[in-house]
């Protein structure tokens, strides 16, 4: 398993072969535990964070790109997240008004 560093370093094609690698491993380690050929139950749960690193730092470089009109849609190179943002109304729900606590009510027993 490669360190943050390295992932981060990683070319995309090169990330996405890790991340395949990865299940892989994580796959052959669930069958080898379940078939008592390993107890090295650790390993899933390092390998189930590593999965979700990859994952994480691949959806960051994805956010990360801005939207530019040679990668966006033709009918779309002129919308932005500004004028989006300008354009969707910002929908609120309404407060209830607090209401002071009634008292609770007095428990009678009734003995008979």
């Amino acid at each position: 398993m490669l360190t943050k560093l390295e992932i981060v370093q990683l070319g995309e094609m090169e990330m996405e072969n890790e991340l395949s690698r990865s299940r892989k491993d994580l796959l052959k380690t669930k069958f080898a535990i379940m078939n008592g050929h390993s107890k090295e139950i650790h390993t899933v749960k390092n390998l189930k964070r590593y999965i979700a690193r990859l994952l994480t730092i691949m959806k960051e470089r994805k956010m990360a790109k801005p939207v530019t009109a040679s990668t966006a849609a033709p009918d779309q190179a002129e919308t932005t997240t500004a004028s989006l943002k300008a354009e969707t109304p910002v929908k609120t729900m309404p407060v209830k008004a607090k209401t002071a606590m009634k008292p609770a009510k007095k428990r009678t027993v009734n003995k008979k």
